[in-house]
């Protein structure tokens, strides 16, 4: 699936940039000085936010995701000109993943009550369901490099590099058969982290334009932290190690994704 992504993408761009010479002459564009994306894409999970079962988010090794979605909305602003096709922007990023993963197996864990994970042994498996979803929430901000294929203002590739805040949430949820649903919920997590993107835009006219885009993160880089609950049914992130708390918290977890994404542009303003 991801091979069928790249490739997708590739055979695009190299489409656009083929077409392009013959139809973005007839006008130069003015470089704008705020642009604003809004999209979406396919997100998926690396490090210690991948893996395979609930049994490894039970043991502390990780928290069993494969993948996702992602929604953001991005705006830049333009600093000015590096070079004649270059150009050096500022942006700020709002933006939410979203991860969730199910078994046909449920866990004899029932709810978390203080002073959870203390004393937490690994539990049993029994017959039921189980559902687990990772809520990430998140801020962008720093400095985009763009590079213009054209004398006009009209298609690039993007190179950005920043730091991020996260509020990481979420939800395991267990429901036996013929047994009562059962839940444990994350604290809201702030974390920080870094981020970097790659992406191709073109804009149609002056004002309306698309993107394509990859982005890879690692939201929870410091800040973190293992506590014990504070109340009934409810744990933290707890992604620092701490064998004191609990012997199978054996190392630091890192939360991390690369997502791919497309959306619309819309350009305002001018930069001369």
């Amino acid at each position: 699936m991801k091979k069928s992504l790249f490739l997708l993408i590739i055979i695009f761009l190299v489409g656009i940039i083929n077409v392009y010479p013959q139809t973005s002459t007839e006008k130069k564009f003015r470089l704008p000085r705020f642009s604003i994306e809004t999209t979406g894409g396919y997100s998926l999970s690396l490090f210690d936010l991948e893996g395979s079962s609930h049994l490894d988010f039970y043991r502390f090794k990780n928290y069993s995701q494969n993948d996702g979605f992602t929604t953001m909305v991005k705006g830049n602003f333009c600093l000015g000109k590096v070079s004649k096709t270059t150009t050096m922007d500022l942006y700020l990023i709002l933006g939410y993943n979203h991860y969730q993963t199910s078994e046909n197996i449920a866990y004899d864990v029932g709810t978390f009550n203080p002073p959870w994970p203390k004393n937490f042994v690994t539990p049993g498996r029994i017959p039921g369901q189980s559902y687990l979803r990772i809520n990430l929430p998140y801020a962008a901000f720093g400095a985009e490099y763009k590079v213009f294929l054209d004398n006009y203002f009209i298609t690039n590739f993007a190179w950005g590099l920043g730091i991020t805040a996260s509020d990481i949430t979420g939800r395991i949820i267990n429901t036996p058969l013929n047994g009562n649903e059962t839940f444990n919920t994350f604290h809201g997590n702030f974390r920080m982290g870094v981020s970097a993107h790659m992406q191709f835009s073109h804009r149609f006219n002056q004002i309306v334009g698309f993107v394509l885009g990859t982005r890879f993160d690692i939201n929870n880089l410091i800040l973190k932290s293992t506590w014990e609950s504070d109340s009934n049914a409810w744990m933290y992130l707890n992604d620092e190690a701490k064998t004191a708390l609990n012997p199978l918290i054996t190392s630091d977890r890192t939360i991390g994704s690369v997502s791919f994404y497309g959306g619309i542009s819309f350009y305002l303003g001018t930069k001369k």
